[in-house]
């Protein structure tokens, strides 16, 4: 993980809140834990040699899940089977199609997909946190180009690419599909601060475990079931509400 990733976890913590990265980076896979991966060659609706490759990543090696919060990123991944993805440098303008050096025309970044991330919480409350972001892919070249996002909350995280813009020499099919790949990945707080690459006093730490734990433990606790007892009396009680009513109107009438 670099310095600048280590940073945005900081932010994130001081902060309590989510941060989305718009600087897309290259990264081996050696530096990295892939978590999913999916080929868009395997849907039956792409009719192209050209195919296009999604994944769902964290920065650090060797992970498994769920994910800990001011420890792990979440990384989405793109990159295309053929040469016209994007590629690894610096540039000075970018535009929808086209990446430029200065006034020169370099290299055409030729497949573009939009996803979109949605936290839910331990009491199953959705958000998005990342809504229709547009990510150019790498290609059979540069390899992977992911987009960084730093969660600030435990629950789950579902990635969703949502649709196909540009699919190099292909023609996207017709109608184009939507969402047509999602993965779920949980976060939760560190039980203490050794694995933090930051410095965070212990009892912060210890204190969000622990109203994390009692989190999990009310959405665990059963529904206690209604006695007999209770829905007899109930029923009762409303029976002698709807008789005194009645007799009150009758005695009126009369």
């Amino acid at each position: 993980m670099y310095s600048w990733q280590t940073d945005n976890l900081e932010k994130v913590w001081n902060s309590g809140t989510d941060k989305f990265v718009d600087r897309p980076l290259f990264e081996s896979a050696e530096n990295l834990t892939e978590l999913a991966r999916y080929s868009i060659e395997t849907d039956d609706f792409w009719k192209c040699d050209i195919y296009q490759v999604y994944s769902v990543a964290t920065s650090n090696p060797n992970r498994t899940e769920p994910l800990t919060l001011w420890v792990d990123d979440l990384l989405v991944g793109f990159r295309a089977s053929d040469t016209t993805g994007y590629f690894e440098g610096d540039f000075v303008t970018q535009s929808r199609e086209y990446i430029w050096w200065g006034d020169t025309q370099s290299h055409a970044a030729n497949h573009l997909v939009r996803f979109s991330i949605k936290h839910t919480d331990l009491d199953g409350r959705t958000r998005f946190v990342v809504n229709n972001q547009e990510l150019y892919g790498g290609d059979s070249e540069s390899g992977v180009r992911y987009s960084s996002f730093y969660p600030s909350k435990p629950g789950i995280y579902t990635v969703t690419f949502n649709k196909i813009l540009q699919s190099g020499g292909c023609a996207i099919p017709e109608p184009a599909p939507n969402n047509f790949w999602s993965y779920s990945v949980e976060f939760v707080p560190p039980e203490d601060e050794s694995k933090i690459p930051f410095g965070v006093d212990s009892a912060e730490i210890a204190a969000a475990f622990e109203q994390y734990q009692q989190q999990q433990q009310q959405q665990n606790e059963p529904v206690k079931p209604i006695s007999t007892g209770y829905i007899f009396g109930t029923f009762t009680a409303i029976t002698l509400v709807a008789y005194t009513i009645f007799d009150l109107m009758f005695k009126k009438r009369n």
